[in-house]
């Protein structure tokens, strides 16, 4: 199980992983452009759900790249700029295991 978290506003949520999720897409995209709509997507989805977040479940990095790995594959699907599901191994960065369990807890 998941440590928790200090809870954060978020202000300091986003202050603290924007700069991180943006390098992140930057790396994934075919353009600087694309990355930053990503980006502004991410974190217009945590905004809209950021009271919905539960430190029991995962910490709040794990949650949020579990909404970059969704949006990325949404993104990649719309574009058809990926051939199959293999394209997808080694996204995200692991912290502690606690991506995978909240991949599974998103499940």
């Amino acid at each position: 199980m998941p440590q928790q978290e200090e809870t954060m506003s978020y202000l300091s949520f986003y202050q603290k992983y924007y700069g991180e999720v943006l390098r992140y897409l930057i790396r994934k995209c075919s353009s600087l452009s694309d990355a930053e709509d990503l980006t502004q997507d991410v974190f217009s989805y945590c905004w809209s759900h950021f009271e919905q977040y539960d430190a029991r479940k995962a910490s709040y990095r794990s949650w949020l790249y579990v909404i970059v790995l969704s949006r990325w594959k949404n993104h990649c699907r719309d574009t058809k700029g990926w051939s199959s599901v293999d394209d997808f191994e080694d996204i995200l960065p692991m912290e502690n295991g606690d991506v995978e369990a909240a991949v599974f807890l998103d499940e």
